[in-house]
């Protein structure tokens, strides 16, 4: 076997990793170093202290500013959720408190694996798994808790939830056991488990961001039907805000998903619960809206649905959506 370090070829046989490591770390860089630990298998933890100096100063800049905004629109999320109902419970109330509260955790978790303060892996890995299944799992429940307000199909209703949780328990457990494996102790595990984190990191990032978008595609199908049921200028103003808005988050799932495989690792995980933030805000926006669409004169019959029994339900008894006052005007981001 033959090993590529610094565009030079050495052979070895019998050595052992660790000391050739030993051995090497006098003559090359730890840029260098990092290469050579992953060609060989060597747990990625034995080159902790050079992951910080692989990044130059304006990524780590950027990454700061990544984190201050996640936990300043965090903050406010909080203080927003508890404001704005009236009763604190119900599927809607729970996953956005639950996912808005999932932000300082992953980011601080993000910081103490990529800039190492000393702190074991194993502590930050706990809560980078924990808080991002929380977070990433609780947008998409947070979707189909008020997918209600617009469709009267047990079936579609069933089924979108059966594929939140299928989808969280397949991916975020397979990835949370390879992400733990990557820094066994065992040389040959370690490497076995990057190299599968590394591919079902990208998988599970393009299921989740299709899932959205599926539940999103969702909403402006029947957003559309309710419109040619019911015509009038209000329906019109709501449902191109509500495009709008679905728009932006589409470009937001877009930005993530193309900041992973353009190789910026650091920069798409920290970045993550940026967009993740302006996504919750939006919530508030896009669920004012669909009151108002709900609640507006001209619907006075039941709404559209693909079931040919529809289920009678006010709005008023949804108890996830008690609110204290309707929001309409979209929190500063």
């Amino acid at each position: 076997m033959r090993v590529l370090i610094s565009k030079e070829e050495i052979p070895y046989t019998d050595w052992h990793l660790p000391s050739i490591y030993l051995v090497l770390q006098m003559s090359y860089s730890h840029k260098n170093l990092i290469g050579f630990g992953q060609a060989c298998g060597v747990p990625d933890r034995r080159f902790a202290r050079c992951r910080n100096s692989s990044l130059n100063s304006v990524e780590k800049y950027i990454i700061a500013v990544f984190v201050a905004i996640a936990w300043y629109n965090a903050a406010e999320l909080v203080v927003f959720c508890l404001s704005t109902f009236k009763f604190y419970r119900g599927w809607y109330f729970w996953s956005l408190l639950i996912a808005s509260l999932s932000l300082f955790p992953i980011c601080l978790g993000y910081i103490f694996y990529i800039f190492y303060p000393g702190i074991t892996y194993y502590l930050s890995i706990s809560l980078i798994i924990v808080s991002w299944s929380c977070m990433v799992t609780g947008h998409s429940l947070i979707l189909w808790s008020r997918l209600h307000l617009i469709i009267r199909s047990p079936r579609v209703l069933h089924l979108t939830l059966a594929m939140i949780i299928i989808d969280a328990i397949i991916l975020h457990a397979s990835t949370a056991v390879l992400l733990y494996g990557s820094h066994s102790n065992n040389a040959v595990m370690a490497s076995r488990c990057a190299r599968g984190y590394n591919i079902m990191e990208r998988v599970q990032l393009v299921i989740f961001c299709v899932q959205e978008l599926l539940i999103s595609g969702i909403y402006l199908w029947e957003t559309a039907k309710m419109l040619r049921l019911h015509p009038g200028p209000l329906h019109y103003k709501i449902l191109s805000q509500f495009l709008v808005i679905n728009i932006f988050i589409i470009i937001l799932d877009v930005a993530v998903v193309g900041i992973q495989f353009a190789g910026y690792y650091a920069l798409q995980v920290t970045f993550k619960p940026v967009a993740y933030s302006l996504k919750f805000k939006l919530e508030y926006a896009i669920l004012g809206r669909l009151i108002a669409l709900a609640t507006s004169p001209s619907n006075s019959e039941p709404f559209p649905s693909s079931s040919s029994h529809p289920i009678p339900c006010r709005i008023s008894r949804q108890p996830s959506l008690e609110l204290t006052h309707t929001v309409y005007i979209v929190p500063s981001i």
